[in-house]
């Protein structure tokens, strides 16, 4: 549960925000991870836990840096960022989500970048389940723009499954919009765009993603993902460029234009696929089909 700190305590250099809905599955792992590779540096770590079933709890018992912000009703991954951004202390804020596990090294980076000039940073996205199918799929197809040969600089959106951020930037922009349980990110993303705030991706600072590995999960989670992307582009038509219209019976062209760009991107990828690269792109179809439907 949440604890009173006492406000004579030093702030930690960060403060890690992690979102959790029924995370066990995942949680630990990433909490050991950031247990070994945050060893050196002054942080604390905010799990904000939505429709809590005590998972999260238990999984943050090993660790006193930890501590749990519970909510009884269901939270948005959003409104779980915002909870727990409320309840850190550190002058950067990471949020990492909660299925995120930082890779080697990973603690190392984050001590150089907190070092540097106050910014908006976002991270490359690892394969966390590289022997699974569909986690694969799900992988390059939600990721594959975020891989670890992505190159360094600015980017029209910075996803927010790991992204740093001083506390100064943070309170100048809106919050998370809570009522998004996927596709939330891509607001945030446009209101850092517009803030005009220094922003950029670092290629170095890896997780490695914990995909689903039934192929009717990821299936659904990308239909998902597309139907949160849409609503958000409708609910703020802002986010289109002008010169993007629905026309149905071009449909077939966007799905094949997005199925080779990722064929691009996976083809050109280090380390990329290898001999799995054309069943990847095989079941890519269905997955990017669910995505646009």
């Amino acid at each position: 549960m949440d604890e009173p700190r006492s406000p004579d305590v030093a702030p930690p250099r960060v403060s890690v925000v992690i979102p959790s809905y029924r995370s066990g599955r995942t949680l630990g792992d990433v909490l050991a991870a950031l247990h070994h590779e945050l060893a050196g540096v002054a942080h604390e770590i905010v799990v904000a836990d939505g429709a809590a079933r005590g998972d999260a709890t238990a999984a943050a018992r090993p660790y006193p840096t930890v501590r749990v912000v519970e909510r009884t009703e269901r939270l948005s991954c959003g409104d779980a960022r915002n909870s727990g951004a409320a309840a850190a202390r550190g002058d950067r804020i990471l949020f990492l989500d909660a299925d995120c596990v930082p890779g080697p090294g990973w603690g190392r980076v984050l001590a150089r970048l907190l070092d540097e000039a106050p910014a908006v940073i976002s991270g490359v996205m690892a394969n966390g389940t590289p022997r699974s199918w569909a986690g694969s799929l799900q992988y390059w197809a939600e990721f594959s723009r975020f891989v670890p040969s992505g190159r360094p600089g600015h980017r029209q959106f910075l996803p927010s499954f790991q992204l740093l951020i001083p506390r100064e930037h943070l309170a100048a922009l809106p919050p998370y919009a809570p009522d998004f349980i996927l596709a939330e990110d891509i607001l945030f993303s446009a209101h850092i765009t517009r803030a005009g705030l220094p922003a950029r991706f670092e290629p170095d600072l890896v997780a490695a993603h914990r995909n689903k590995e039934r192929l009717p999960d990821v299936l659904r989670h990308l239909y998902q993902l597309g139907f949160g992307s849409g609503r958000t582009r409708r609910l703020y038509p802002g986010l289109q460029k002008a010169a993007v219209r629905y026309v149905p019976f071009l449909a077939p062209a966007v799905l094949a234009y997005s199925w080779a760009g990722l064929a691009w991107r996976m083809i050109t990828a280090r380390p990329n696929p290898g001999w799995r690269t054309p069943v990847l792109l095989a079941l890519a179809v269905p997955g990017l089909a669910c995505w646009h439907a």
